[in-house]
């Protein structure tokens, strides 16, 4: 709700609506919806390649932080990848 208004304020393509992204996908990642998070870094990154460029340091906080979920998200599913078949393993035992 808050970005929606900033939004009408200052404009979907301003670098402070971007930090408003950044932040509720911080509060997603931190609420465990991780693709959420990922798609709002994204718009984020986004927003702030255009405004303020690639080099500006919060382009690249929100691309490490793409990065770093990227990473997480894979981990995941590996790890559940791992789960069903140690579950499955153990039907078969059965």
């Amino acid at each position: 709700q808050v970005s929606s208004i900033l939004s009408n304020c200052v404009g979907k393509e301003n670098a402070s609506f971007a930090a408003s992204l950044h932040c509720t996908a911080g509060i997603h990642r931190e609420r465990g919806c991780l693709d959420s998070a990922l798609t709002l870094y994204h718009e984020a990154a986004a927003i702030y390649s255009k405004s303020i460029g690639k080099d500006n340091e919060r382009f690249v906080a929100s691309d490490r932080e793409i990065h770093a979920l990227e990473r997480e998200i894979s981990g995941l599913s590996l790890v559940q990848v791992q789960q069903e078949r140690v579950e499955e393993d153990e039907e078969d035992l059965e």
